[in-house]
């Protein structure tokens, strides 16, 4: 299995997020976060089936996890695959970020199957969470000006501290879906589920493959196929 040689010269590329888009992936990184990202875009012919293009989206998602894992680890760890047994299924946008929804009509992170993408995001409570300086600063940035004569706020506990890192966590969940996929209520797009036994990428220490995913999101009001997936231990 190699992660560089292909049979054909590839249609799609990685192309870098735009700016404010890196930064949310960088936060969600930061903050814990398990799911990689990566943005393709290329010149598609009109005879390429839709099988044929998510299926070279999730090969170009490894090759790009391959790089990324080897300046991660320095070098010390090689992703590899064998393109001929990843076996990929269309399925529906609720299928594939979860059906459960907040008040708001907005997929909710904390209360998805975890195998759906949203569940990825957040795997286990507080898994994924911010600093309590952050959550200290976004708190201050939610709150109205006090009065020099007002009462001291309410002092932090581990409660209220929680409570407001599942709201930027949810906040930036949703901010990040807006700049990858833009409304995700659109018809046009499409999205492959991928089996997970077709390389060490997703099970390369806990050998439990069944716990990892990747899907791959034609979305043509950006222009770009998203492809995102978790492995197990990494």
């Amino acid at each position: 299995m190699n992660p560089i040689v292909t049979r054909r010269m590839p249609v799609l590329r990685e192309i870098a997020p735009p700016p404010d888009l890196q930064n949310l992936l960088d936060r969600y990184r930061a903050w814990g976060g398990r799911v990689d990202y990566v943005l393709l875009r290329g010149k598609v012919p009109p005879t390429m089936t839709s099988e044929s293009l998510h299926h070279e989206a999730a090969v170009r998602f490894l090759e790009a996890m391959h790089h990324r894992r080897l300046r991660e680890t320095k070098g010390s760890f090689f992703i590899t695959f064998d393109a001929d047994k990843a076996r990929g299924l269309p399925i529906s946008t609720p299928q594939f970020v979860g059906s459960s929804r907040d008040r708001r009509g907005f997929f909710d992170v904390f209360r998805q199957d975890p195998s759906s993408y949203a569940g990825a995001f957040c795997s286990r409570p507080y898994d994924v969470s911010p600093g309590r300086e952050e959550v200290a600063a976004w708190r201050s940035s939610q709150e109205p000006p006090r009065a020099s004569a007002s009462p001291p706020r309410e002092q932090e506990t581990e409660g209220n501290y929680q409570q407001i890192a599942r709201q930027m966590v949810q906040s930036l969940f949703e901010d990040i879906n807006t700049g990858l996929f833009g409304d995700l209520n659109d018809s046009r797009i499409e999205v492959w589920a991928w089996s997970s036994d077709w390389s060490n990428y997703f099970d390369w220490e806990s050998g439990y493959p069944e716990e990892a995913y990747l899907w791959t999101v034609d979305v043509p009001a950006k222009k770009w196929i998203v492809a995102l997936g978790t492995s197990t231990s990494y």
